[in-house]
């Protein structure tokens, strides 16, 4: 018979009771899950070009009105906001980004565009959507919070009226050889349009497609052009059926706020004045 020393006997107690511990403890360990990734962020250039019909706009110069006036645009400026891919499926994939775009701007480059620049993912889309105008809760913020392009220097907001003005068109008509000013500030929520440059069906269905930049640094890649056709603008005025009469109707010179049926006017005709350059 075998006698073992009683420290022996502890030592072997000890190890026994380790080993056994050691192995179930790895047997309960799960397994770690690998980080997940954000994939690569592309840069998508989108360009807003301003029109008066097939001529590039240029503040100052003459431009001819459906209704047959004269006139002079001194100011075109608007709120792009809430952008969005469409996806295949119809669903949306959000770009971040609220732009103040002016066309009378010293960012508007000598090709005749402003240029404004999103971040998004590689892939093939069925086009772009945004919001001409100020988010809700955005819109309702006291201005002097607010940085740009949302602070006080934007002057695209009411001092006497909570809330932005999500678009400007300024001008002058000829009016019997003498001119006479016009001017359009039109905001409030339920004016808010969604631009939609995009097709799921039909015949016309689109193809917006988001590369990998491949090292690109240039401003020639994944470049998207929306015209801004600010002819569309008067083609339509408070009585159905009837162009804006600027020269003629001075009911139809000037909304701020109100009046409510030239604001709805304004607003809704804005949203016709966008599409992709070349459709």
């Amino acid at each position: 018979m075998i006698y073992l020393g009683r420290n022996l006997l502890y030592t072997l107690f000890t190890l026994s009771i380790t080993f056994g511990s050691a192995l179930f403890f790895s047997g309960c360990t799960e397994e770690t899950n690998p980080v997940e990734t954000s994939p690569d962020l592309q840069t998508i250039h989108l360009r807003f070009a301003p029109y008066f019909g097939t001529e590039p706009l240029q503040l100052g110069e003459k431009y001819l009105t459906t209704a047959g006036d004269t006139i002079v645009l001194t100011t075109a400026m608007f709120y792009a906001s809430e952008y969005a891919l469409v996806n295949v499926d119809g669903s949306e994939s959000t770009l971040e980004g609220i732009t103040l775009v002016d066309f009378g701007d010293s960012q508007l480059s000598s090709e005749g565009y402003f240029e404004v620049d999103l971040k998004g993912e590689e892939g093939t889309y069925r086009g772009l959507k945004f919001n001409v105008g100020v988010p809700f809760d955005q819109n309702h913020r006291d201005v002097s919070t607010q940085s740009e392009p949302l602070g006080p220097n934007s002057g695209m907001y009411w001092s006497w009226n909570p809330g932005y003005i999500f678009f400007k068109v300024e001008g002058r008509v000829d009016s019997i050889g003498t001119p006479v000013n016009f001017l359009y500030h039109t905001g409030e929520d339920n004016r808010r349009k969604t631009i939609r440059l995009a097709s799921l069906n039909g015949n016309d269905i689109t193809e917006f497609v988001v590369e990998a930049s491949d090292g690109h640094t240039d401003h020639e890649h994944n470049v998207f052009t929306v015209k801004v056709d600010y002819s569309k603008f008067f083609e339509q005025g408070v009585e159905i059926g009837q162009p804006m009469q600027v020269k003629m109707k001075v009911a139809e010179r000037t909304n701020h706020v109100g009046p409510k049926d030239l604001a709805d006017r304004t607003a809704a005709n804005f949203a016709e004045m966008f599409s992709w350059v070349g459709e």
